[in-house]
């Protein structure tokens, strides 16, 4: 291959590991601005005190130089057979254009949450990460799932999600205040603890993820033992948080019907890499699996725990075909969230499990 070509292949493969460390979040942490009582709300903006001084996240390994040609561009000869490399396909980008934070702020936003008013039948509030804010949509305010269950029921949405949220930063959020619709809330949702896996994993998926590992023959001598004693680690405070926020829910409100969201794999079309788990060869498919299944059987026992629905998100998507997240080994994109697809499949989900209102 051209040396200019693998300067951007390398140049690309880094900025996608940027893309991985937030399940939930690729950007600074904010809810997004209250809507007119339009139907679906406004597009959302930049977060107050997010600069657009602020300087993008190069795109350029160390050494290369800015002289070059971007990342995007074939170089003159190259062939065009091979697989193009891919950093977050159009379908995900962010509504407004802003530079990516590898490691989103684990502050806490200052702005209200998106009120949309489909009807009076009832009041939903979302609670969550950046799935639940509707992440990387094209229209968040008609395409994420909270949106869509308003449009479906003809009720009132408080949408809460922020991105690259983890547990600690919702029992944060709720015991300060922040959710103010808690309290008048009929159903709320919760959909938290994919950021506690991503943040705790994401220095050894870089490694994982190496040129040499998903070029190499021999993938699966990389070893995932280290991978796994992380996301036991991240699984244990996790297991700590997920009561505290449940509690903090009922407190608020006790009449509330609570929905437990499970957490789906974005990974599981990625069988072509694999690693070696206590000696034999498994897809990164089965490993990132491993991790998910660990995160929600704690779901699943809090949510018999503390007399919560479970909405079995990881099932559905496990049971529907199609492109239900950005992930794609073959792009080389590892963005995790949920395309509109996807969206669809969390809000039937969610439906199945609301509460009937007279």
């Amino acid at each position: 291959m051209h040396p200019v070509a693998v300067s951007r292949r390398v140049a690309a493969l880094l900025l996608t590991f940027a893309l991985l460390l937030t399940f939930a979040a690729c950007g600074p942490d904010r809810t997004e601005p209250v809507s007119s009582e339009a139907p679906f709300g406004a597009e959302s903006t930049l977060p107050p005190g997010n600069s657009s001084d602020e300087p993008p996240v190069s795109a350029l390994p160390p050494g290369t130089s800015s002289d070059e040609p971007t990342v995007s561009a074939l170089p003159p000869g190259d062939s065009s057979d091979e697989p193009p490399v891919s950093d977050l396909p159009s379908a995900s980008e962010p509504e407004q254009s802003k530079p990516i934070d590898p490691l989103p702020s684990e502050s806490l936003p200052e702005d209200a949450p998106v009120q949309e008013v489909f009807g009076r039948n009832f009041c939903y509030v979302a609670l969550g990460d950046s799935i639940c804010r509707g992440y990387g949509l094209d229209d968040p305010s008609t395409q994420r799932y909270s949106s869509i269950i308003g449009r479906e029921t003809g009720c009132t949405v408080y949408n809460y999600g922020v991105d690259g949220q983890t547990g600690e930063g919702l029992l944060t959020f709720l015991r300060e205040g922040k959710a103010e619709a808690l309290p008048e809330a009929d159903v709320v949702s919760v959909c938290i603890g994919a950021n506690n896996l991503l943040h705790a994993l994401s220095d050894l998926m870089r490694s994982l993820f190496s040129i040499d590992a998903l070029t190499s023959q021999t993938s699966s001598t990389v070893d995932a033992g280290a991978l796994l004693d992380a996301a036991d680690e991240a699984l244990a405070t996790f297991r700590e948080e997920l009561p505290a926020i449940l509690e903090q829910v009922k407190q608020a409100n006790p009449d509330a019907t609570i929905l437990l969201q499970t957490v789906y794999n974005p990974y599981r079309t990625f069988t072509q890499f694999s690693l070696r788990v206590n000696g034999e060869r498994t897809a990164f498919a089965d490993v990132a699996d491993l991790c998910v299944t660990r995160l929600n059987d704690i779901l699943r026992e809090y949510a018999k725990t503390y007399g919560c629905t479970l909405c079995d998100v990881y099932d559905a998507f496990e049971q529907t075909s199609g492109q239900l997240v950005n992930a794609s080994l073959g792009r080389l994109n590892f963005d995790p969230h949920p395309t509109a697809d996807g969206h669809l499949v969390i809000a039937e989900v969610i439906r199945k499990n609301l509460p009937v209102f007279n």
